[in-house]
């Protein structure tokens, strides 16, 4: 059931004076958080370790940013939007075990009952470590543990699912066009952005800028 993933120390973005303000966006559109690797690629594989290690530090990038840019309602709507990321992560471990315990029992015959015992028990302990409220069967066999994980699977995808239709997603909206919101902001500062060579700390200190200007027009009554 295991399988060799790499090990080697990942190298990704840390602070606001490194990430891309591009990059910034990109993970929140995708809600991708492997885009902080520096040499990321779709297929990459990653250790448990290295995962939460990534997920702590977007957590704490992410934080950072709206308390720079003192925007609480956003932020709301962000973790409401993550949370379905890690919802639906939790989804793809809980199936990858049920699958496996399904072939498992389907090479009942072929294993010896020692070998058995020991992945059985080995997934049960997998899914305890994924979501404690999952209770797994220990003494009733696979079959009854599979019919207790379709009852768990469903009822997470139900719970993913509402999440997903009642959350607006204002920040994905604020950001959908990417180049009308910098198009904006280089009118208002009157000036061309580089903004494919541009970090989140240097976009939040112009952000600032057009705020300044947006307020005094309006104190100004132009």
């Amino acid at each position: 059931m295991l399988t060799l993933k790499n090990t080697k120390p990942i190298n990704y973005y840390k602070s606001l004076d490194k990430l891309k303000i591009l990059t910034f966006w990109k993970i929140i559109q995708d809600k991708n958080i492997l885009l902080l690797d520096f040499d990321y690629f779709y297929g990459k594989e990653y250790t448990k370790e290295q995962k939460e290690e990534i997920e702590q530090t977007w957590l704490k990038l992410y934080d950072e940013y709206y308390i720079l840019v003192n925007d609480s309602k956003s932020k709301y709507n962000l973790d409401k939007s993550f949370e379905e990321l890690r919802l639906r992560d939790k989804i793809n471990q809980v199936k990858q075990n049920y699958d496996f315990l399904i072939v498992l029992n389907d090479n009942k015959l072929r294993l010896k009952p020692e070998d058995i015992q020991k992945y059985e028990q080995e997934t049960y302990r997998n899914l305890v470590r994924i979501d404690k409220r999952i209770k797994p069967l220990f003494f009733k066999g696979i079959e009854a543990n599979l019919k207790n994980l379709d009852r768990v699977l469903k009822s997470l995808i139900n719970r993913y699912n509402t999440d997903n239709k009642n959350n607006k997603k204002e920040v994905e909206k604020q950001i959908q066009n990417v180049y009308d919101v910098v198009a904006n902001a280089e009118s208002w500062l009157e000036r061309n952005l580089d903004i494919d060579n541009m970090v989140v700390s240097r976009w939040i200190a112009y952000e600032k800028q057009i705020k300044d200007k947006q307020k005094a027009q309006k104190k100004n009554g132009k």
